[in-house]
């Protein structure tokens, strides 16, 4: 991620590749060679779009995806009662035909609406709370951590704003007993 370049006096000047928090992409180093360069339409380093042909994948964004185990290279729904669907790929950004792209980690910002559809809130996220995968439905995100016996606690991100959430994904903890 991050390159070196080397100035005549030997200073060395590190690469960014970060998202700001109205989720513009910045990359580069400012020299002539790696200019800074920013806005929606630089690729963010943290999506990646997943070329299915067919995909039982519902069209929401912001369902937190995983890896099948039966189907490597195809991302599912991920629930935390189930061992082989709490590794989480990250959090769906858009699905093109049967194509979705997944981003796993930075900002992602969707309308309320999108969110209440994923969080089963009304209104959106709430403001610095953390959010967890759902044992519940698979795809959903929660802001109470699964408990149950054999649930994991999965953490996916924190909410930044109604409508923005900050990826965060964590290792499984669990299962609970």
């Amino acid at each position: 991620m991050a390159s070196e370049v080397v100035f005549a006096g030997g200073r060395q000047v590190p690469a960014l590749s970060l998202v700001t928090p109205d989720n513009d992409t910045i990359l580069g180093n400012g020299t002539e060679a790696d200019p800074l360069r920013t806005g929606p339409g630089v690729t963010n380093p943290f999506d990646q779009t997943f070329v299915l042909g067919s995909t039982a994948l519902a069209n929401h964004p912001g369902q937190a995806l995983c890896q099948s185990v039966s189907a490597p290279n195809t991302p599912i729904a991920a629930i935390a009662n189930d061992a082989t669907k709490v590794v989480l790929l990250g959090l769906m950004v858009s699905l093109d035909g049967n194509d979705p792209t997944v981003r796993s980690g930075g900002n992602l910002t969707l309308t309320t609406g999108q969110w209440d559809t994923v969080a089963g809130t009304s209104g959106g996220l709430a403001e610095g709370v953390p959010y967890y995968l759902s044992a519940a439905t698979g795809g959903e995100i929660t802001a109470t951590p699964p408990v149950a016996t054999g649930d994991y606690a999965v953490l996916v991100g924190v909410a930044l704003s109604s409508t923005t959430m900050r990826i965060l994904l964590g290792t499984p903890i669990g299962p609970h007993a």
